[in-house]
Protein backbone atom coordinates (compact mmCIF):
# COMPACT_ATOMS: atom_id res chain seq x y z
CA UNK A 1 0.00 0.00 0.00
CA UNK A 2 1.32 3.29 -0.91
CA UNK A 3 2.22 5.50 2.06
CA UNK A 4 -0.01 8.54 1.33
CA UNK A 5 -3.17 6.36 1.32
CA UNK A 6 -2.33 5.11 4.81
CA UNK A 7 -1.75 8.69 6.08
CA UNK A 8 -5.06 9.91 4.54
CA UNK A 9 -6.91 7.03 6.10
CA UNK A 10 -5.33 7.61 9.51
CA UNK A 11 -6.11 11.34 9.25
CA UNK A 12 -9.76 10.58 8.52
CA UNK A 13 -9.94 8.17 11.46
CA UNK A 14 -8.37 10.78 13.77
CA UNK A 15 -10.80 13.48 12.55
CA UNK A 16 -13.81 11.20 13.02
CA UNK A 17 -12.64 10.29 16.53
CA UNK A 18 -12.19 13.99 17.39
CA UNK A 19 -15.64 14.89 16.05
CA UNK A 20 -17.29 12.03 17.93
CA UNK A 21 -15.62 13.25 21.14
CA UNK A 22 -16.91 16.79 20.49
CA UNK A 23 -20.45 15.47 19.89
CA UNK A 24 -20.28 13.57 23.19
CA UNK A 25 -19.11 16.71 25.03
CA UNK A 26 -21.92 18.77 23.51
CA UNK A 27 -24.47 16.12 24.47
CA UNK A 28 -23.23 16.31 28.09
CA UNK A 29 -23.46 20.11 27.99
CA UNK A 30 -26.95 19.82 26.54
CA UNK A 31 -28.03 17.62 29.44
CA UNK A 32 -26.52 20.09 31.91
CA UNK A 33 -28.35 22.95 30.20
CA UNK A 34 -31.63 21.01 30.38
CA UNK A 35 -31.09 20.47 34.10
CA UNK A 36 -30.32 24.17 34.53
CA UNK A 37 -33.48 25.04 32.61
CA UNK A 38 -35.60 22.87 34.89
CA UNK A 39 -33.92 24.36 37.94
CA UNK A 40 -34.57 27.91 36.71
CA UNK A 41 -38.21 27.02 36.08
CA UNK A 42 -38.54 25.80 39.65
CA UNK A 43 -36.87 28.94 40.99
CA UNK A 44 -39.13 31.14 38.88
CA UNK A 45 -42.28 29.47 40.20
CA UNK A 46 -40.96 29.82 43.75
CA UNK A 47 -40.23 33.52 43.28
CA UNK A 48 -43.64 34.21 41.72
CA UNK A 49 -45.37 32.63 44.67
CA UNK A 50 -43.41 34.67 47.23
CA UNK A 51 -44.04 38.26 46.28
CA UNK A 52 -44.41 40.87 43.61
CA UNK A 53 -41.12 42.46 44.65
CA UNK A 54 -39.30 39.59 43.14
CA UNK A 55 -40.52 40.49 39.61
CA UNK A 56 -37.11 41.85 38.75
CA UNK A 57 -35.54 38.56 39.72
CA UNK A 58 -38.09 36.74 37.59
CA UNK A 59 -37.28 39.00 34.66
CA UNK A 60 -33.59 38.32 35.16
CA UNK A 61 -34.24 34.59 35.32
CA UNK A 62 -36.36 34.78 32.16
CA UNK A 63 -33.56 36.60 30.43
CA UNK A 64 -31.16 33.91 31.57
CA UNK A 65 -33.61 31.26 30.37
CA UNK A 66 -33.79 32.92 26.94
CA UNK A 67 -30.01 32.98 26.87
CA UNK A 68 -29.97 29.31 27.85
CA UNK A 69 -32.56 28.55 25.17
CA UNK A 70 -30.39 30.32 22.61
CA UNK A 71 -27.40 28.33 23.81
CA UNK A 72 -29.42 25.11 23.56
CA UNK A 73 -30.48 25.94 20.02
CA UNK A 74 -26.91 26.72 19.04
CA UNK A 75 -25.71 23.49 20.68
CA UNK A 76 -28.40 21.47 18.87
CA UNK A 77 -27.49 23.12 15.57
CA UNK A 78 -23.80 22.43 16.22
CA UNK A 79 -24.55 18.78 17.06
CA UNK A 80 -26.48 18.41 13.79
CA UNK A 81 -23.62 19.98 11.83
CA UNK A 82 -21.06 17.72 13.50
CA UNK A 83 -23.23 14.68 12.85
CA UNK A 84 -23.42 15.62 9.16
CA UNK A 85 -19.65 16.06 9.06
CA UNK A 86 -19.18 12.65 10.67
CA UNK A 87 -21.46 11.08 8.02
CA UNK A 88 -19.57 12.86 5.24
CA UNK A 89 -16.23 11.75 6.65
CA UNK A 90 -17.46 8.18 6.94
CA UNK A 91 -18.52 8.27 3.28
CA UNK A 92 -15.11 9.70 2.33
CA UNK A 93 -13.48 6.93 4.34
CA UNK A 94 -15.52 4.29 2.49
CA UNK A 95 -14.49 5.80 -0.86
CA UNK A 96 -10.87 5.90 0.27
CA UNK A 97 -11.05 2.27 1.44
CA UNK A 98 -12.46 1.31 -1.97
CA UNK A 99 -9.67 3.22 -3.75
CA UNK A 100 -7.04 1.61 -1.52
CA UNK A 101 -8.47 -1.85 -2.20
CA UNK A 102 -8.52 -1.16 -5.96
CA UNK A 103 -4.93 0.13 -5.85
CA UNK A 104 -3.77 -2.89 -3.82
CA UNK A 105 -5.40 -5.25 -6.35
CA UNK A 106 -3.70 -3.46 -9.26
CA UNK A 107 -0.37 -3.51 -7.40
CA UNK A 108 -0.71 -7.27 -6.77
CA UNK A 109 -1.44 -7.92 -10.46
CA UNK A 110 1.52 -5.80 -11.56
CA UNK A 111 3.73 -7.51 -8.99
CA UNK A 112 2.74 -10.94 -10.32
CA UNK A 113 3.52 -9.85 -13.88
CA UNK A 114 6.90 -8.46 -12.76
CA UNK A 115 7.71 -11.66 -10.87
CA UNK A 116 6.79 -13.78 -13.89
CA UNK A 117 9.01 -11.63 -16.13
CA UNK A 118 11.78 -11.84 -13.55
CA UNK A 119 11.56 -15.66 -13.54
CA UNK A 120 11.68 -15.72 -17.34
CA UNK A 121 14.72 -13.43 -17.36
CA UNK A 122 16.37 -15.57 -14.69
CA UNK A 123 15.81 -18.66 -16.83
CA UNK A 124 17.30 -16.90 -19.85
CA UNK A 125 20.28 -15.76 -17.82
CA UNK A 126 20.80 -19.31 -16.51
CA UNK A 127 20.64 -20.67 -20.07
CA UNK A 128 23.12 -18.05 -21.28
CA UNK A 129 25.44 -18.80 -18.36
CA UNK A 130 25.31 -22.51 -19.17
CA UNK A 131 26.04 -21.76 -22.84
CA UNK A 132 28.95 -19.49 -21.89
CA UNK A 133 30.37 -22.17 -19.58
CA UNK A 134 30.07 -24.80 -22.32
CA UNK A 135 31.70 -22.50 -24.89
CA UNK A 136 34.55 -21.67 -22.48
CA UNK A 137 35.17 -25.38 -21.94
CA UNK A 138 35.22 -25.93 -25.71
CA UNK A 139 37.62 -23.03 -26.17
CA UNK A 140 39.88 -24.36 -23.43
CA UNK A 141 39.83 -27.82 -25.01
CA UNK A 142 40.69 -26.36 -28.39
CA UNK A 143 43.51 -24.32 -26.93
CA UNK A 144 44.92 -27.37 -25.16
CA UNK A 145 45.02 -29.53 -28.30
CA UNK A 146 48.64 -29.72 -29.50
CA UNK A 147 49.36 -28.58 -33.03
CA UNK A 148 50.76 -31.27 -35.26
CA UNK A 149 54.09 -30.21 -36.75
CA UNK A 150 53.48 -32.07 -39.96
CA UNK A 151 50.14 -30.39 -40.77
CA UNK A 152 49.63 -27.19 -42.67
CA UNK A 153 47.69 -24.28 -41.22
CA UNK A 154 44.76 -25.21 -43.42
CA UNK A 155 44.71 -28.78 -42.10
CA UNK A 156 44.91 -27.54 -38.51
CA UNK A 157 42.06 -25.09 -39.10
CA UNK A 158 40.12 -27.84 -40.84
CA UNK A 159 40.63 -30.13 -37.82
CA UNK A 160 39.47 -27.42 -35.45
CA UNK A 161 36.42 -26.45 -37.48
CA UNK A 162 35.15 -29.82 -38.63
CA UNK A 163 34.43 -33.13 -37.01
CA UNK A 164 35.24 -35.97 -39.35
CA UNK A 165 32.27 -38.26 -39.21
CA UNK A 166 31.56 -39.80 -42.60
CA UNK A 167 28.48 -41.60 -41.27
CA UNK A 168 26.65 -38.24 -41.05
CA UNK A 169 27.23 -37.39 -44.71
CA UNK A 170 24.23 -39.48 -45.67
CA UNK A 171 21.80 -37.52 -43.47
CA UNK A 172 19.24 -35.79 -45.65
CA UNK A 173 19.59 -32.04 -45.68
CA UNK A 174 23.31 -32.00 -44.83
CA UNK A 175 25.46 -31.13 -47.81
CA UNK A 176 28.92 -31.35 -46.30
CA UNK A 177 32.18 -31.51 -48.22
CA UNK A 178 33.88 -34.89 -47.90
CA UNK A 179 31.47 -35.99 -45.15
CA UNK A 180 32.71 -33.33 -42.73
CA UNK A 181 30.28 -31.69 -40.33
CA UNK A 182 30.93 -28.27 -38.88
CA UNK A 183 31.97 -28.67 -35.25
CA UNK A 184 28.97 -26.66 -34.02
CA UNK A 185 26.56 -29.00 -35.85
CA UNK A 186 28.13 -32.11 -34.40
CA UNK A 187 26.41 -31.34 -31.07
CA UNK A 188 23.01 -31.32 -32.74
CA UNK A 189 23.59 -34.58 -34.63
CA UNK A 190 25.20 -36.59 -31.84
Amino acid sequence: MPLHHHEDRQSLVDTITFLETEVSKLAVENEALQRDLKRFDRERRSLESRSISSQRQIADLEKMLRMRDDQLERADRHIRELSEKVRDLQEDRQHLDHDIHHTEDRYERELQVAERKNRQLRERIDTLEETCTRLKKERDQLQQQPLSLGKSHTDVADDLLFVREPSHASIKGYNTPNGNLPRSMSYQVN
